[in-house]
């Protein structure tokens, strides 16, 4: 609840995508929190296909499924999350895909998906990563892209 009160965000969609997903939205208590999770409590979250060249699992059967849903979403589309928590049924995803929607402030069926996915926000760019942390020669070296693009994003969110 410590979030909440000094109005750090006002609603989060919390979607864990791995073996017994439930149990990590089964911690949550605070307000207006949707959370999802692609496998029950002692259920796999299994793999949609593999790579048999280099062996490996490319997709997980929640995440495909969501993805595909989301490749329609513009910014006026009309759909609402209740349509989203029914994306891919234990027939499709080989698991129970377990969702909470009790802690959120309003029925899930009038809350549009554009909510969470397909908005645009304006952003300001605040300081510079070497601006922040001082110019030391390890980020260049150690942060790959995507590290970056997470740092960036926390510090846009820590300076608001």
């Amino acid at each position: 609840m410590m979030f909440i009160y000094p109005l750090r965000y006002h609603e989060i969609l919390f979607i864990v995508d791995t073996c017994q997903a439930a149990s990590m939205g089964q911690l949550v208590y605070s307000p207006n929190i949707i959370t999802v999770g692609s496998s029950a409590v002692g259920e796999d979250s299994l793999s949609l296909h593999v790579d048999n060249d280099i062996g490996v699992f490319m997709s997980d059967r929640y995440s495909y499924h969501a993805s595909e849903f989301l490749k329609g979403i513009t910014p006026e589309s009309r759909q609402t999350m209740d349509q989203f928590l029914t994306i891919c049924p234990k027939s499709q995803c080989l698991s129970t895909v377990v969702h909470r929607t009790e802690l959120l402030r309003r029925p899930i069926r009038t809350v549009p998906v554009t909510d969470f996915f397909a908005s645009v926000r304006h952003i300001e760019a605040g300081p510079s990563i070497s601006e922040t942390f001082g110019n030391q020669s390890m980020w260049a070296d150690e942060l790959q892209p995507r590290q970056v693009i997470l740092l960036f994003s926390i510090l846009l969110t820590a300076s608001r």
